[in-house]
C-alpha cells in the first residue's frame, strides 16, 4: 500500500539522514583535530622564531663585546710595545710588536662603545684598580731600560 510505501521512503531517508549526519560529525571532528595541530605547529614555529631572536641579538652582543675586547688587547700591546721600544730585540718583543701592528686602526677610528648591559665592562674593571703606584712604574721603567727589575 501506499502508506507502507511513505513509511519505508521516510525510514531510508532518516537512515541516510543520520549517516550523513554521522560523517559529517565525523569530518567536523577531524577539521577540528587539524586545527588544533596547526595552532601547534604555529605556536612552535612561533616559539622557534623568537628563540632563533634571541640567538642572533645574543651573538651581536657577544660580536660587539669581543670586537671590544680585542681592539683593548691590540691596545695593550701596543702601549706594551712603545714601552719596550728601547729594550733589546727579542722573538717575544718581535712577536708583540707584529701582533700590535696588525689591523692596526687608523687614527680616526675610536674603540666602540663599552657593552650596555649588566657586565662590567673593561674600563670600568681598570677604573676600579685606580692609577698605578710609583713603584710599578718604576718596574716599567725598568724593564723598558732593559734592565733587571730591582727586588
Amino acid at each position: 500500500t501506499v502508506t507502507e510505501a511513505v513509511a519505508n521512503v521516510r525510514e531510508a531517508m532518516a537512515e541516510k539522514l543520520r549517516a550523513v549526519k554521522d560523517a559529517i560529525d565525523r569530518v567536523t571532528g577531524d577539521v577540528n583535530s587539524v586545527h588544533d595541530d596547526v595552532r601547534t605547529v604555529k605556536d612552535d614555529v612561533d616559539a622557534t622564531r623568537a628563540l632563533a631572536e634571541s640567538c642572533d641579538q645574543r651573538i651581536q652582543e657577544t660580536s660587539a663585546k669581543q670586537d671590544y675586547a680585542n681592539r683593548g688587547i691590540q691596545a695593550l700591546c701596543a702601549v706594551v710595545g712603545e714601552l719596550l721600544h728601547n729594550a733589546a730585540r727579542t722573538p717575544a718583543i718581535e712577536n708583540l710588536r707584529s701582533f700590535a701592528m696588525l689591523n692596526r686602526p687608523s687614527t680616526n677610528d675610536q674603540l666602540p662603545p663599552p657593552p650596555s648591559d649588566d657586565d662590567v665592562a673593561p674600563p670600568a674593571a681598570a677604573a676600579a684598580l685606580g692609577a698605578p703606584d710609583e713603584a710599578s712604574l718604576r718596574l716599567v721603567d725598568e724593564i723598558a731600560a732593559g734592565a733587571a727589575p730591582a727586588p
